[in-house]
């Protein structure tokens, strides 16, 4: 089939289907693509803008409505995408209209609004999503600005547990640094191959170098490749200085191409390594990212350096690796991501035995992990025993697994569920005791 004959909405899924063919996931990501060109819901993109208090400007953003917006007088849970440098929120909108819409028809996740708001500087590749001397209040405006708008004009819940925040590059780290600095705002943050460390900092010194002569003495030119501009944007974040001309920054590196100490640490000092520290609320934050082996701008060993930082600091988080660079399998990762935040937001709290025995209701747990490969564990609670059916259906109603099958003692039980022999896609968790009956979406991945 000739993709140009393509009507535009199809012509781009289609796409998205044969680029991601082959990798993990692959068989999910075609299986939801399939649900989209059928479904009848149709979302809705509104682009958007408003006046930004913080920027004393006008901003635009992109917001992504589900599909029974229009239909419904439900609230919605938001989530916040940041986009990275060098674009903007139409970069991003696969991920709203192909990604969003995929899920959301497949049943692999709850509708939910997007916001997508621009995070562009009038001066060099993007504003890092930090308040700053030379970019203004930048952080202040998603935190504030940007949530305040959407939560008065669109049927958002305006409440923690139904906020998140994520993130792609430079926006990766934006999410990072406005959730560990405002960790009573979200439940959740994302950062897919965000710029979370600046150790090791070898390779991205010898890029700039390279792009600059590679001989010293060195005159910094941002037109000279995309490492200088890159760092020069970083440094209008977090080290301006509008007194030194022609950048109005302090660079991390001198004409001879040394590092200079002090600015470096003022650098370290905004990464996400260090404001994890800034405020313990950090620690209820559930925190995922990700990053490419083969990332060609280095973030990989960073990725790696601020994942130890976290573990030094006993703070739990998950991270993914992937076989792959700063882009490659962008599409499947952010619906990992996407149903990784469904799950959060889901998940109940385990009560502790230290502080109860037997349980005060009956309830179903969502599986972890979620999305899973081969094996994922269901916990459920029953306040008194009695016969109970735990089984996993598909999405046609056919049961492919009975966990529990007869009675079942007061308490908390764990039960793991192997979905080896089965294909990847979206099945249904029940569980039936009695009167009661709940039922948990769970998606395996192969």
């Amino acid at each position: 089939m000739n993709n140009l004959n393509l009507p535009p909405r199809v012509r781009l899924r289609r796409d998205l289907v044969l680029r991601t063919g082959g990798q993990r996931g692959g068989a999910l990501l075609r299986f939801i693509m399939i649900l989209i060109l059928f479904s009848s819901a149709s979302a809705e993109i509104i682009h958007d803008s408003f006046y930004s208090n913080s920027l004393l400007e006008n901003r635009e953003m992109d917001i992504y409505l589900p599909p029974d917006y229009q239909t419904s007088t439900d609230n919605y849970p938001v989530v916040y995408f940041l986009h990275g440098m060098s674009s903007s929120p139409a970069d991003y909108s696969f991920m709203l209209n192909v990604i969003l819409d995929g899920m959301i028809a497949a049943g692999g996740m709850d509708p939910i609004i997007a916001a997508v708001p621009d995070g562009r500087d009038d001066f060099y590749a993007g504003s890092m999503y930090t308040n700053s001397d030379l970019y203004g209040l930048c952080e202040n405006y998603i935190a504030f600005d940007v949530i305040q708008y959407v939560e008065a004009n669109y049927r958002a819940r305006g409440t923690r547990a139904d906020r998140a925040i994520m993130g792609h590059s430079m926006g990766g780290y934006g999410a990072l640094r406005i959730a560990f600095k405002h960790p009573d705002l979200f439940y959740g943050v994302v950062s897919l191959s965000g710029f979370v460390s600046i150790y090791p900092f070898e390779f991205w010194r010898s890029q700039v170098l390279a792009e600059n002569g590679g001989q010293a003495p060195y005159t910094y030119n941002i037109n000279n490749g995309w490492f200088t501009l890159a760092t020069v944007t970083a440094a209008g974040a977090f080290t301006p200085n509008l007194d030194n001309p022609p950048y109005m920054v302090d660079l991390p590196l001198d004409a001879n191409g040394n590092v200079v100490p002090v600015v470096q640490e003022l650098w370290y000092q905004q990464m996400p390594g260090s404001l994890s520290r800034l405020d313990p609320n950090v620690r209820n934050l559930d925190i995922y990212f990700d990053c490419g082996t083969q990332d060609e701008l280095g973030f990989y060993p960073m990725t790696e350096f601020f994942h130890a930082q976290l573990d030094s600091q006993n703070i739990m988080h998950r991270f993914e690796s992937f076989n792959g660079d700063h882009t490659n399998q962008l599409s499947l990762r952010g619906m990992l991501a996407f149903l990784h935040l469904d799950t959060a937001r889901n998940q109940l709290p385990v009560e502790s035995p230290a502080n109860v025995s037997v349980p005060e209701r009956i309830s179903l747990l969502q599986n972890y992990p979620n999305p899973f490969n081969a094996a994922t564990q269901i916990e459920f609670s029953l306040p008194v025993a009695g016969n109970t059916r735990l089984v996993v259906y598909d999405l046609l109603g056919r049961e492919v697994a009975t966990l529990i099958d007869g009675f079942a003692s007061a308490g908390t039980h764990a039960v793991r569920f192997d979905g080896t022999g089965l294909t990847s896609g979206v099945y249904l968790c029940r569980l039936e005791t009695g009167a009661f009956a709940r039922t948990r979406k769970i998606v395996l991945i192969k």
